[in-house]
C-alpha cells in the first residue's frame, strides 16, 4: 500500500502546536494508575490465602475492565487536545489533504464612492485588506480570481491562479476608479471566471467588497434574474465595507452663459454646489480658474441637503479653447474627487454662418435677423458673420469653417452634396432647413447619410394652406421658446401662417424634439442630434419673399419682433449645446474628437489628466471625419495633440449621481446574496475541513459517554 508521506508528515504540522503541551495531560490517567499500585507486604494467614485464591481467579477480567476505563479516559484528553491544536487548519498538510479544492472568486468595488474616507483609509482600501485576509486564510489548493469592477469589469489575473503572492499583488494593484459601479458587468465577469475555472475543483465562492451604493446596487429586475442563476452556480457572499452615513459636499454642475462665447465679453460661470451632509455649512468657498489661473473666489452658505447656484462673471481675452475649474477648497468631507469641476469653452471672435439660399433673397431676412445692421462680412467685427450663398456653390463650399449652415428654401442635394453635408454634420456641424416653395419632399425625405440612418429628425409630408393658423409654444419647454414665457408682447403667439409643410417626427430617430409646434398639432420646429452635430428643420420659409397662391406670404414670421430672438436662440442651441456637449462629457463616456480631413498629422496623441501620453491610430477615411477614445476613466482635462500641437482639449467629469453616499437597504437586495453581519476578521474554512472538525467533537463527547457509562457499571460490581 503506497502512502502520502504528506500524511505521515501531517501528525507534526498543526494550526495551534503550543496546544500539545496540554498532551502531557493524558499521561496523568497513567500515574495515578502506577501510584496507587503500591508496594505489598506479604503476610500468609489461612483465610486471605483463601480469598486471595478466589480473586485471582477473576483478576485477568478486572485489569481488562480498568484498563479499558483507562483507555477511554486518556483518548478523551488526548482528542480534546488534538481538536485545540486545530489540525485540520487550512494552513496545515492534514487540512490540505482533507480539504475540497475552492475557486474563490474575489469582486472589489472600484466606484468612485469607494474613494470615501474612513477612519481606516478609504473604502476602497478596506475592501482590499478584507480580500487579502481571505487569500491568506485560504487553503492551499484553493484557486483564485480577482474582478475589480465600477462601469465594466476586468479580471486583473486573467484565468484562476492557486500563487497567493500573485493574488496578494493583483489585489493590492486595483486603484481608484472615478465611474459608477455596474453590478450586471460584475455578475457578468463572474460567470466568465467561472467558466474559465479548473472544472476539478469542488465548488465555488463568490465573494463582493462594496459600499452598497444607491446608485449602483438599486437593482432592476433583471439584475436580480441575473444574480439569482449565478447563486445557483456559486456561494454568493456580500461583505460591505461602507460605515455609517458619510458626510459630503460636491459640485455637480459647471456650466456657462450664453453658451456660444464671444471674445472680450462678459460671460457668466455657473457652478452649483450641493450639500449631502446633515449638517449646515457656513462660508463654503468657491475658487474659479481659468486655464489654471486664479480668477476669483465666493463663499456660499448651504443647508443640510441643498443646493446651490454660484455664479463668476468673467471674460476671456483671447479666443480658442480655455479651460475652466471651479474647486471647493474648504469642504473636508469624506470625498475630495467631487469638489472638483472642470470645463471646456470655445472662445469665438467670429460665429461665421452660411446662409445657402435655393432662390433669390430666400435668406436675406435671416441674415439680417442675425447680423442686425451688418449687410456684409467683416473680417475685423466681432460677434455673429453671416454669409449668403447660392446653392450652386455649396459642391465648393468648405462648411468646417462655419459654425452652422441654414439652407433657405434649398430645393434638394445631389448625391455629392449630401455627402458633403452629412460629413459636416457628423463631424459636429450643425444644420438648419427652412423649407419653401422649391422644396422637394421626396427629395429631402429620400437623403440618408452611409449607414442608411436618415439625415432629417422629421418625414416632410404635404402642403398645408388656406387656414390661418399660429404657434403653439408647447408650455414652453424646450429652450428655443422658453425666453418666451411670461412675455405676450413678443409677439410669437401673434404670428399667422398661412401655409406651411406638415411635418412628422421618424420612429427612427427616437431623440428628436419638438421645439416649436402649431396650434392644430402639427410640428414647427424639430431639432435632433446627428453624430456630433444637430439638425433642425423648419416647416416654414425664413423670406417674406415666398407667397401663396393668392399672394400673400406663407406666414407673418420673418417680419414678427418673435423671428430675430427665435433665430438667434435656434443658433444658440444648435451651436453653443453642440459645442459644450462636445467639450464636456462623464467619464467613461468616449471622446470623439471632429476631425478635419484637409491636414493630415504624422503624430496622434492624447494627454491623460495626469500627464501621461497616450499613443492613437492615425485616422483613415473609414473614420468618417472622427478621433475616438474610450480611456476616460480618470476625471480632468483631456487634450488630443496632433505633431505635438495641442488641437482639441475636453473636460471628463464625475457622475454626480456617485457624491451622494446613500447606501441601499439590505432587504431590496436578493434572498440569495448572503451577508455575514459580523466583521470580516477571520473567513470560515471550507466545508470538508468543518465536517472532520465537527467529526472529532463529537467522538468526544460519545468517549465522555462511554466513560460514564462503563464507570457506572464496574461501581455497581
Amino acid at each position: 500500500m503506497n502512502i502520502d508521506p504528506s500524511f505521515i508528515l501531517a501528525v507534526w504540522n498543526f494550526g495551534n502546536l503550543t496546544m500539545l503541551g496540554w498532551l502531557a495531560a493524558a499521561a496523568l490517567p497513567w500515574i495515578i494508575h502506577r501510584w496507587m499500585r503500591r508496594p505489598q507486604h506479604t503476610t500468609h494467614w489461612a483465610a486471605v490465602d483463601l480469598l486471595q485464591a478466589a480473586i485471582q481467579n477473576s483478576s485477568r477480567r478486572n485489569q481488562i475492565q480498568q484498563l479499558t476505563l483507562l483507555a477511554i479516559r486518556t483518548l478523551v484528553l488526548i482528542l480534546l487536545v488534538v481538536a485545540a491544536a486545530d489540525p485540520f487548519s487550512s494552513n496545515t498538510i492534514f487540512g490540505s489533504a482533507l480539504a475540497e479544492r475552492t475557486h474563490r472568486i474575489l469582486i472589489v468595488d472600484q466606484s468612485t464612492s469607494m474613494n470615501c474616507s474612513q477612519d481606516d483609509g478609504t473604502r476602497l482600501d478596506r475592501a482590499k485588506t478584507l480580500a487579502q485576509k481571505l487569500v491568506d486564510s485560504g487553503n492551499p489548493g484553493d484557486t483564485f480570481s480577482v474582478i475589480g469592477f465600477s462601469h465594466t469589469a476586468q479580471n486583473v489575473l486573467g484565468r484562476p491562479n492557486r500563487d497567493k503572492s500573485l493574488v496578494l499583488a493583483a489585489i493590492r494593484g486595483l486603484s481608484q476608479s472615478h465611474t459608477v459601479a455596474n453590478v450586471s458587468a460584475a455578475i457578468q465577469g463572474a460567470n466568465a471566471a467561472i467558466d474559465s475555472s479548473d472544472k476539478t475543483v469542488a465548488q465555488y465562492e463568490i465573494i463582493l467588497f462594496t459600499d452598497l451604493g444607491r446608485n449602483s446596487w438599486t437593482l432592476d429586475p433583471s439584475t436580480k434574474a441575473q444574480i439569482d442563476a449565478l447563486a445557483q452556480r456559486a456561494k454568493l457572499t456580500l461583505f460591505k465595507v461602507g460605515d455609517q452615513q458619510r458626510d459630503n459636499i460636491a459640485i455637480v454642475d459647471l456650466t456657462v452663459e450664453p453658451t456660444i462665447i464671444l471674445q472680450d465679453q462678459d460671460v457668466e460661470i455657473v457652478a452649483q454646489v450641493r450639500n449631502f451632509e446633515k449638517r449646515s455649512y457656513d462660508a463654503l468657498t468657491l475658487e474659479l480658474f481659468v486655464d489654471g489661473q486664479f480668477r476669483e473666489s465666493k463663499r456660499v452658505d448651504l443647508s443640510a441637503n441643498t443646493a446651490a447656484d454660484v455664479r463668476f462673471i468673467t471674460r476671456f481675452v483671447s479666443e480658442g479653447s480655455h479651460n475652466v475649474q471651479v474647486a471647493v477648497t474648504n469642504a473636508n468631507d469624506c470625498q475630495a474627487l467631487d469638489d472638483y469641476r472642470w470645463l471646456t469653452t470655445k472662445v469665438l471672435r467670429q460665429l461665421k454662418i452660411a446662409c445657402v439660399e435655393g432662390t433669390p433673397h430666400a435668406a436675406n431676412d435671416l441674415a439680417r435677423a442675425l447680423a442686425p445692421g451688418q449687410p456684409s462680412p467683416d473680417n475685423s467685427s466681432i460677434g455673429i458673420v453671416p454669409q449668403v450663398i447660392p446653392a450652386s456653390r455649396l459642391p465648393q463650399l468648405d462648411l468646417t469653417n462655419y459654425a452652422a449652415v441654414f439652407f433657405c428654401d434649398v430645393a434638394d442635394l445631389s448625391s455629392n452634396e449630401t455627402a458633403h453635408t452629412t460629413r459636416y454634420i457628423e463631424q459636429g456641424g450643425n444644420l438648419v432647413v427652412f423649407l419653401g416653395e422649391n422644396t422637394s419632399p421626396v427629395q429631402w425625405n429620400e437623403l440618408v447619410r452611409d449607414d442608411g440612418t436618415p439625415m432629417l429628425p422629421v418625414q416632410i409630408g404635404s402642403l398645408v394652406e388656406n387656414e390661418e393658423v399660429h404657434f403653439d409654444p408647447l408650455d414652453y419647454r424646450h429652450p428655443i421658446v422658453a425666453p418666451f414665457r411670461g412675455r405676450p408682447a413678443s409677439g410669437l403667439m401673434h404670428v399667422a401662417i398661412w401655409k406651411y409643410f406638415r411635418l412628422a417626427t421618424r420612429e427612427d430617430y427616437p431623440a428628436a424634439e419638438i421645439a416649436l409646434a402649431i396650434d392644430n398639432g402639427d410640428p414647427a420646429i424639430v431639432v435632433g442630434p446627428c453624430v456630433l452635430g444637430r439638425v433642425a428643420v423648419v416647416a416654414l420659409p425664413c423670406s417674406l419673399a415666398a407667397r401663396t397662391a393668392v399672394g400673400t406670404p406663407w406666414s407673418s414670421f420673418a417680419v414678427n419682433p418673435s423671428f430675430l430672438p427665435v433665430v438667434r436662440d435656434l443658433v444658440d442651441e444648435l451651436v453653443g449645446t453642440s459645442q459644450q456637449l462636445k467639450g464636456n462629457i462623464l467619464v467613461g463616456d468616449p471622446l470623439v474628437c471632429r476631425w478635419n480631413s484637409i491636414s493630415q498629422p504624422t503624430e496622434l496623441r492624447m494627454r491623460m489628466p495626469n500627464g501621461n501620453l497616450r499613443q492613437l491610430p492615425l485616422p483613415g477615411s473609414e473614420d468618417r471625419g472622427q478621433i475616438r477614445f474610450a480611456e476616460s476613466f480618470t476625471s480632468g482635462i483631456y487634450r488630443l495633440t496632433a505633431n505635438g500641437n495641442v488641437i482639441e482639449t475636453i473636460a471628463v467629469n464625475l457622475d454626480p449621481t456617485e457624491s451622494d453616499l446613500t447606501t441601499v437597504n439590505s432587504v431590496t437586495l436578493p434572498t440569495s446574496l448572503r451577508m455575514p453581519s459580523t466583521k470580516v476578521a477571520q473567513f470560515q474554512q471550507s466545508d470538508s475541513l468543518q465536517r472532520y472538525a465537527k467529526c472529532l467533537l463529537a467522538a468526544v463527547f460519545l468517549l465522555l459517554i462511554a466513560e460514564s457509562t462503563v464507570a457506572w457499571l464496574l461501581g455497581r460490581r
